[in-house]
């Protein structure tokens, strides 16, 4: 959702002053806090044109209004309210950003988005602390759903099917009981979702318990969310990898097609290239993960072409893989020779080509994760964001769209690790990098350019629409809570945005937000700047 800022302050506010009442739940003037920020959160929303948010800030006021005038009502109804509230928060945080363009197309995996995805079913007894935990999941995106009586869980499944399911309660045989029984209930391929288990209690015992009752992942308290949530997306079986990007070079496009029909039934993309010389224009374009050509071309042979694309460092590793009616030994060498990997004698059976080009495909896209992504967060790393920024450069030329540059660096960095230690330090890398990917599109292209520095690529995006997207996460990572042995802290970071428009190059863009964020962080961080 596009914000004004009178409407986000709007939004702070209540968020502020229902996190204050909820530490002190028996607090009249907290709750008349409370009260009063909505009230002017729904004015805010309606003035704004978001109706939406204005209906349902003002369902919840009347409720609240009730509770204001005799605090002495059930306890339920508080929380009940209390609820709603968090809901509210987390309903506004979901609505997807309003970005300048279409969808860019650039792969990269991230977990679904808000109200979109399926939700995360968090069980806690006491709704007060499960909804504080909830809260923290939702600033990456998640739909959480707070259930307070494990009895409803299995009813809630039931409706709506979860992406997973999280149990926060101290060790006791009835409740590692019921949990086992929803781990037996999810074994048909339609409920297939990992369940996380939150405790006080680390011993052999409790954790032994929870494995025998079919718990994927066990947290002690206090709990990283960001730890959690990496370890949530990594059980979630519903993200399909990306198929293999096939290249296929032949002059024969009937016999080409046959082939190429075969793969895609294997859940493979493809792509025809008829006219060598356009090699280098394809690689560019589609990036092809593997290539299949035929030994014997028309325009040139596929042994004098390997040669010429191997003549480039750039595509040294891409697998070669050729085709040929002459199974010959002398041919089969030479195509070899010439820096190609395979060699497979026409015609070639289905579930054999699809063993062989997928195993290479598949080991080339491990290769290069290790190549161009970071250790610490999986990200890509310096020389590889570098890369995919020509990259996009070079197609905004072409299509004459925007593409933006965010430079972002976590302020006072230097204060963290001095403060709580390099693991700690570690972490918020860690939690900054989860957050930009659960909260920045599919095809937007999130690099770790070196200590605590991030680059992030929106094509299709220009400038102004980039700074209210990152503005949200910024706020988001801001109110994240990380633990330490001194306490609980929270962090924030500065950046600087540049596109295409005033900045044609590459290497123009790294200036521009470079220099923009230096100018955010002399302003007094926290904030973000345009270049």
């Amino acid at each position: 959702m596009s914000k004004n800022k009178r409407l986000q302050k709007g939004l702070d506010d209540l968020e502020a002053a229902l996190h204050q009442w909820l530490g002190a739940f028996e607090n009249k003037d907290r709750l008349v806090a409370v009260h009063q920020h909505l009230k002017g959160l729904a004015e805010s929303a309606r003035s704004s044109g978001v109706g939406e948010l204005s209906a349902r800030a003002l369902r919840i006021e009347k409720p609240l209004a009730a509770l204001v005038a005799n605090p002495g009502l059930a306890a339920q109804s508080a929380i009940q309210t209390a609820a709603a509230l968090q809901e509210l928060l987390a309903w506004d945080a979901a609505v997807p950003p309003q970005h300048g363009g279409p969808p860019a197309s650039q792969p990269q995996q991230v977990a679904p988005k808000g109200a979109t995805a399926a939700p995360i079913y968090l069980f806690n007894s006491n709704p007060l602390l499960g909804e504080d935990t909830a809260m923290q999941l939702r600033y990456f995106g998640h739909s959480v759903v707070v259930v307070s009586d494990i009895e409803r869980v299995g009813s809630a499944i039931e409706k709506r099917p979860p992406s997973a399911l999280i149990f926060d309660f101290e060790y006791r045989e009835d409740l590692m009981a019921k949990v086992a029984a929803l781990a037996h209930a999810r074994r048909p391929p339609n409920r297939h979702y990992p369940i996380a288990v939150i405790s006080t209690r680390g011993n052999f015992k409790a954790r032994l318990a929870a494995a025998r009752a079919g718990v994927d992942c066990y947290f002690t308290k206090p709990v990283d969310a960001a730890a959690l949530i990496d370890r949530l997306d990594a059980l979630i079986v519903s993200k399909v990898a990306h198929p293999f990007r096939i290249l296929f070079i032949s002059d024969d496009p009937a016999g080409a097609a046959q082939y190429s029909d075969v793969l895609r039934e294997a859940q493979m993309d493809t792509r025809m290239l008829h006219k060598p010389a356009e090699i280098f224009e394809a690689f560019e374009e589609y990036r092809p993960e593997l290539v299949v050509m035929d030994v014997h071309t028309a325009a040139c042979s596929g042994i004098d072409l390997t040669r010429l694309i191997r003549q480039n460092n750039v595509y040294l590793d891409v697998p070669i893989v050729f085709l040929s009616h002459d199974d010959s030994l002398s041919h089969e060498l030479d195509a070899i020779n010439s820096g190609a990997d395979d060699f497979l004698a026409k015609p070639v059976d289905p579930a054999h080509l699809i063993s062989s080009l997928s195993s290479r495909a598949e080991r080339y896209r491990a290769l290069r994760g290790l190549i161009m992504r970071d250790s610490l967060t999986g990200l890509f790393n310096h020389s590889a964001i570098k890369e995919t920024l020509a990259r996009e450069v070079a197609s905004s030329e072409r299509t004459r769209t925007p593409v933006t540059l965010a430079m972002i660096d976590i302020d006072f960095f230097k204060r963290v690790n001095d403060t709580h230690g390099h693991p700690v330090g570690d972490h918020v890398i860690r939690t900054l990098s989860r957050l930009l990917q659960q909260r920045l599109r599919r095809g937007d292209v999130v690099g770790r350019y070196g200590g605590e520095e991030f680059a992030v690529i929106l094509p299709a995006t220009p400038a102004t629409a980039a700074i209210g997207v990152l503005d949200e996460i910024r706020e988001a990572f801001s109110r994240i809570r990380h633990h330490a042995d001194e306490g609980d802290f929270t962090a924030s970071f500065s950046a600087g945005v540049a596109d295409v428009t005033a900045h044609e190059t590459a290497d123009a863009l790294f200036r521009a937000a470079d220099a923009a964020l230096y100018e955010a962080k002399h302003k007094g961080r926290n904030r973000i700047e345009a270049g």
